[in-house]
């Protein structure tokens, strides 16, 4: 998953090569920067996972289905039954990412969730029988190296409890689910459709446990109202947009590579915002993960 619970590899269709034009590479640039801000935002928030991840997902549906509306966008049954299981998915994934945020760092969490590529690789060689070549199995390797030189050493300092730790891995094993039955779910459904029905099913998924987990139920929350608004506009909404616009400008292979850049500024973001500690040794671990999975996405795209 994008560390901040967006479903941005799913959502970048497949397109023949093209020159790069600076203006998408800065569009993509951008779209990295406002899903970077995503853990920043959720902490001033200051609510139970359950009711950001509801909140920010209804109004995301509002946004897209305002679009819809616009541009005549026609949804039929099939998009429906096809963004079911994304939608389920994408909403627990959400809500469990928000609530790791309350137990962990957002540098941690952030750069934990990083390590999406590597895990949907390995269950791509379990489960689809795909083959991992040499090049890829030590990036892995890298990976994962440096994402624990990044968490070990902060994760005392920072405020980091075990049940985050637990929590955000298992919503990154919920991400890599959700990438996989998209992946099939997005063949003949638009990307503002897409969103639209995925987002609309993930809010009406979280209706149960709003109610058991959630401060007011289903009543507005009576307090971090600006923070919810900007994670529905700035990485629910803008960055999607920067990225659908930009994805038939640059390569599949270059999109992979800059989106890389989200957990070293989520992690800056959490320095800056938030006072999270972060040393010496953390940043030299984030240094190797970050090549690591340029290096991995690069090779994975054949280098386009």
């Amino acid at each position: 998953m994008s560390s901040t619970g967006e479903p941005a590899a799913a959502d970048i269709e497949l397109q023949a090569p093209r020159p790069v034009a600076p203006i998408a590479v800065f569009a993509i640039l951008l779209a990295t920067a406002c899903w970077a801000s995503s853990g920043v935002l959720a902490k001033k928030a200051d609510l139970p996972g359950v009711d950001i991840a509801f909140w920010r997902l209804l109004m995301v549906a509002l946004i897209f289905g305002t679009i819809a509306l616009v541009t005549r966008r026609r949804i039929s049954w099939l998009m429906v039954r096809r963004a079911l299981p994304g939608g389920l998915l994408f909403g627990l994934n959400l809500a469990v990412w928000f609530e790791a945020l309350n137990h962990a760092s957002v540098g941690i969490a952030t750069v934990l969730a990083a390590l999406t590529p590597v895990i949907a690789m390995l269950v791509g060689w379990q489960v689809l029988d795909e083959h991992i070549s040499r090049v890829a199995l030590i990036c892995a390797a890298a990976a994962i190296g440096g994402v624990v030189m990044f968490v070990v050493p902060g994760f005392s300092a920072s405020g980091t409890t075990a049940y985050g730790m637990c929590l955000a891995a298992v919503g990154v094993g919920l991400w890599v689910c959700y990438l996989f039955v998209t992946k099939q779910a997005r063949q003949g459904v638009g990307t503002v459709e897409y969103l639209l029905i995925m987002s609309a099913i993930a809010t009406v998924s979280l209706v149960p446990f709003v109610l058991l987990l959630g401060d007011n139920g289903l009543a507005p929350p009576d307090h971090g109202w600006p923070w919810l608004i900007a994670l529905a506009l700035v990485p629910g909404s803008l960055g999607h947009g920067l990225l659908v616009w930009a994805q038939a400008h640059v390569s599949l292979s270059t999109t992979s590579i800059l989106l890389q850049g989200e957990p070293v500024g989520a992690a800056a973001a959490g320095v800056i915002f938030l006072d999270e500690p972060i040393g010496p040794l953390q940043v030299i671990g984030m240094a190797i993960a970050v090549v690591a999975l340029v290096v991995l996405a690069r090779h994975s795209t054949g280098g386009a």
